[in-house]
């Protein structure tokens, strides 16, 4: 009688090994706030012995596109991840053109859960407005005090709701380079939280 595999036992669908915990230490770094150039795309994407060299020179600006939330004035607002957690994204309007002309499709177009190499980001901190605008998200859900079922209380907490919306500053991740590494669009079982809900910021 063959063995039987316990469902528990078998990984159906394993993250890529290229992802490393790196946006949680990333945001809560001070120092930090931005990410370098990748190079000339022109030239990597036509050199195909590349992988390994950008792995070993780029091992923390490996991240999956998780999400596409809006397209404003050419910019595509979107979330990325690494293997532990989840970050809002804006692709400036030259990144999203030199995309698209590099690889002759769309951004937006079957890129999702696609891993992508950035490079020349910033971390930029916006207002409760300007996410509900350009993301169309309402960064309450992200509170750890507040579940995203209790926000719309606002007997409860509309004196606490104000006082977040109006003070609290959120970072997001502008990058102005993307290529593609992997176009597998492989999607795992495993949650992943957004870094808002995990740092006191």
């Amino acid at each position: 009688m063959p063995k039987i595999i316990l469902p528990s036992k078998v990984n159906l669908s394993p993250d890529s090994i290229f992802l490393k915990p790196w946006i949680k230490e990333f945001i809560e770094d001070g120092k930090k706030n931005s990410i370098g150039k990748i190079g000339n795309l022109d030239e990597l994407l036509n050199n195909t012995n590349v992988k390994l060299q950008l792995i070993l020179k780029y091992p923390n600006q490996l991240v999956k596109l998780t999400n596409i939330y809006n397209i404003l004035n050419y910019c595509v607002f979107g979330s990325i991840r690494d293997n532990k957690h989840q970050l809002l994204v804006e692709f400036t309007s030259n990144c999203v053109s030199n995309f698209e002309r590099n690889y002759k499709i769309r951004i937006t177009d079957q890129t999702k859960n696609c891993l992508f190499l950035i490079g020349d980001c910033i971390i930029k901190y916006v207002t409760h407005d300007e996410l509900l605008k350009n993301f169309k998200i309402d960064p309450l859900q992200f509170d750890n005090h507040i579940g995203i079922t209790e926000y719309f209380d606002f007997k409860k907490y509309g004196y606490i709701l104000s006082e977040r919306r109006f003070n609290r500053l959120y970072p997001i991740l502008q990058v102005n380079q993307v290529m593609i590494f992997d176009w597998d669009q492989v999607v795992t079982f495993e949650n992943y939280p957004f870094v808002y809900s995990q740092i006191p910021y």
